[in-house]
């Protein structure tokens, strides 16, 4: 194994010189170069900018007629306010080192943060890079959000809702994961994309040999979003108009969304948390197209088999849970584990979906929790079924290590819990301090009427279009 070129003693301290020097020793590198990392890292931070417009046709699509454009208006703000949030000082709470818990300010404003690579995160790669790259991670959960309160969030509320949330749940969970917290760390984890975090519970540190792998955000980003869109539904209670789920107005907008989806979610499985352009990266890539592929075609044979039709949402459905739950593994498991993931997780999300509409409750609107946080919870567990170590240093039960399971499952329940808990009393707190809900009569008038100025689409009799 050839470490990468820098020297780790450069501008770094105690602990992140012991941490730089795990890194330079366990990273394996076998068919990358500087240029061509960083070339890679630009163009995938690029391609997943289309995580939030594409979530944002993909919902609206979905959704009904009135609240089409409040839809895709609050992908985009989920997406503008987290940049700012991530330049201000969420990049820093999310990786800073020398902590546990939560981060720190050392890269607030980004005023330590340089065009030299990091020695902790990033050895080939410049750090304002990787920071952009990490930022698409984080606007991208907070996108998913939307389509878990759809017609029942004040758009000002909204954007209040998303800055404060993204700084007390993503960047805390984002830590305890991604981060490299302590020197205790083993190094063994920092392997090709196993990044330490919280020591103690969510990673391999110093309190503790537990060790949870998250490739690419199946628990960072689906189970975390997923979890916190439950909770918002919940606390702000069902539609008035209907719990139903709601007519699509538009189905080919959905399948066109779902399209630019599938494009950046190969970028955004293959670049985090690495941004290597190497064999992993290629790996991941394949792994997220056949697990996307076959929960796609599984989940139209699901409907056929219960009596229904194969059905142009149905497809996109499934492709959306192989995504997630390919997400925690697409550079651990073999090809055969992403063709048996992609299978698993479109049949769990297929039942928790059905579940959710038999029971009407809560009302998850756009079904967030039963596709990215079931799928990528269940896609957290086969990842540590199928990790093979001939694949990427980690070990599942597959390889002979079935403690990875119970890691996991471990990693997957503090995510949900913490991430439903907070993101609830964030709910809560802003609906009694400013009330956030729509009122029944606005819900009844159409959300982009009364947030917006008009609905999308303009028709006669009704408002102009927004911005017309």
């Amino acid at each position: 194994m050839t470490p990468p070129p820098f020297d780790c003693a450069l501008n770094s301290s105690t602990q992140e010189a012991e941490l730089c020097a795990y890194t330079q020793a366990f990273f394996v590198l076998p068919t990358s170069s500087p240029s061509g990392n960083t070339a890679w890292a630009l163009t995938a931070s690029a391609f997943m900018v289309a995580l939030g417009p594409a979530i944002g046709l993909y919902f609206s699509g979905q959704g009904g007629v009135k609240s089409a454009g409040n839809t895709l208006v609050m992908a985009a703000a989920a997406m503008a306010l987290v940049a700012f949030q991530w330049f201000l000082f969420g990049y820093s709470l999310a990786y800073g080192v020398n902590t546990e818990s939560i981060g720190n300010l050392a890269w607030g404003g980004f005023t330590t943060v340089f065009e030299a690579p990091s020695n902790i995160y990033s050895p080939t790669v410049p750090q304002l890079i990787y920071a952009c790259l990490q930022d698409q991670y984080a606007a991208f959960a907070a996108s998913i959000i939307a389509g878990a309160i759809v017609e029942r969030m004040k758009f000002t509320r909204f954007v209040l809702f998303i800055f404060i949330w993204t700084t007390i749940v993503y960047d805390v969970v984002a830590h305890w994961i991604w981060s490299q917290s302590s020197p205790g760390a083993s190094p063994t984890s920092l392997a090709q994309g196993a990044v330490g975090g919280w020591a103690g519970w969510l990673s391999n540190g110093a309190h503790s040999n537990v060790v949870a792998v998250d490739f690419a955000g199946g628990i960072v980003v689906c189970v975390v979003a997923g979890s916190s869109g439950l909770a918002a539904a919940t606390v702000l209670g069902p539609r008035h108009v209907s719990s139903a789920p709601p007519k699509p107005h538009d189905v080919p907008l959905a399948m066109i969304g779902v399209g630019f989806l599938w494009f950046a979610w190969l970028a955004m499985a293959s670049a985090a948390p690495r941004a290597l352009a190497d064999g992993v990266a290629g790996l991941a890539i394949w792994n997220t197209q056949i697990a996307a592929s076959t929960g796609l075609l599984t989940w139209l044979l699901l409907e056929k088999l219960t009596g229904g039709a194969p059905s142009p949402l149905g497809a996109t459905f499934g492709m959306i849970a192989g995504f997630a739950g390919i997400s925690s593994g697409s550079g651990y498991i073999s090809y055969w584990g992403a063709f048996l993931t992609g299978i698993i997780c479109s049949l769990v999300c297929f039942l928790a979906k059905k579940l959710r509409v038999y029971l009407q409750r809560p009302d998850d609107t756009l079904d967030t929790f039963a596709l990215f946080a079931v799928g990528g919870g269940m896609g957290a567990f086969c990842t540590g079924l199928f990790a093979n170590p001939n694949v990427n240093l980690v070990s599942g039960a597959q390889g002979g290590f079935p403690n990875l399971l119970g890691y996991q499952l471990v990693a997957v329940c503090i995510a949900f819990i913490y991430s439903f808990g907070v993101t609830a009393i964030l709910t809560l707190a802003l609906d009694k301090l400013f009330k956030a809900r729509i009122a029944p009569d606005e819900e009844a008038a159409g959300v982009d009427v009364v947030e917006h100025g008009g609905l999308a689409y303009a028709k006669e009799g009704t408002p102009n279009a927004m911005g017309g």
